[in-house]
């Protein structure tokens, strides 16, 4: 991916099934070349605090899952190094009061269960899934920092009509310990809180639910509507003490008849009257 922003994202992520299905291997790489923007730390940054910094950053990880009876389980191998290239001067990050600035390197393991009842795992008509992630990053292991994250990711594809569902979301993040702002909850992105630009607000925890209407109109073309609630915060305490918003709706085609594979165009708007477009492939969830 290359962006109008001269963002460079090269994204490789295999998920490979075998032995009948009994193991499954997920896995993620990625390599960014990364100008990007930094309001701060929290849920109620001004948008005046807005600065610029580039970083180059490589993420890897494996997850090796083992078919039990009503689900998967296993373990993630994860490693993320991020290097910050260049800061805005007089900022908030070159004052060195965010953690990550100076150094950022997360390496450590997470054990995995999922159950995945999906019809299709890219474009999704029918079914549930829910995966729970509980991990760790150590110093022990090579890290700059040590934390532990939590992960909750529960959806439901429901049919409202014959060509029509309803699919929802609701996915968590909760951080604790010394972590980078770089391994910390990212609220906003092409994925949740469409609407919002990815790292607008930044905590340690985080709470997204949204929901969307998927309606085929033709054999090839899909129309959708969505709406989407959520924030970051400082302690879990405070997790649904406020919500910031999105709603929007895109446009979904059919790469060929007999492959369930789309091409997705989006556009969102937040509360704030904000707006983003988003090009993708595959079903945002």
């Amino acid at each position: 991916i290359y962006t109008t922003q001269n963002q460079f994202i090269l994204d490789f992520k295999p998920q490979v099934y075998f032995y009948n299905e009994s193991y499954f291997l997920d896995g993620a790489l990625k390599y960014k070349i990364f100008p990007n923007s930094f309001w701060g730390i929290g849920n109620d940054v001004p948008e005046d605090a807005k600065e610029q910094y580039s970083m180059t950053s490589i993420e890897l990880k494996a997850a090796f899952l083992k078919k039990l009876p009503f689900l998967y389980f296993g373990f993630e191998y994860y490693y993320n190094n991020y290097n910050i290239t260049e800061l805005d001067s007089g900022g908030i990050l070159e004052s060195g009061t965010v953690e990550g600035v100076t150094k950022a390197a997360t390496t450590g393991i997470s054990f995995v269960f999922n159950i995945d009842k999906r019809d299709n795992n890219f474009v999704p008509k029918e079914g549930s899934f829910i995966r729970v992630d509980a991990g760790f990053s150590s110093k022990a292991m090579g890290a700059s920092h040590s934390f532990n994250k939590y992960k909750i990711d529960y959806r439901n594809y429901i049919g409202l009509a014959p060509k029509t569902i309803l699919a929802v979301q609701s996915y968590f993040e909760f951080t604790f310990g010394d972590v980078p702002f770089q391994a910390a909850s990212w609220y906003g992105g092409a994925e949740r809180a469409r609407g919002f630009f990815r790292g607008r607000y930044i905590d340690n925890h985080l709470y997204v639910l949204q929901a969307e209407v998927r309606g085929q109109v033709l054999p090839r073309w899909t129309l959708a509507a969505f709406v989407t609630g959520g924030n970051v915060m400082d302690v879990p305490d405070n997790i649904f003490t406020s919500y910031k918003s999105t709603f929007g709706g895109g446009v979904r085609f059919k790469v060929k008849r007999d492959v369930d594979a789309v091409l997705r165009l989006d556009i969102g708007f937040n509360q704030f009257g904000d707006s983003g477009i988003y090009f993708g492939v595959n079903e945002a969830f």
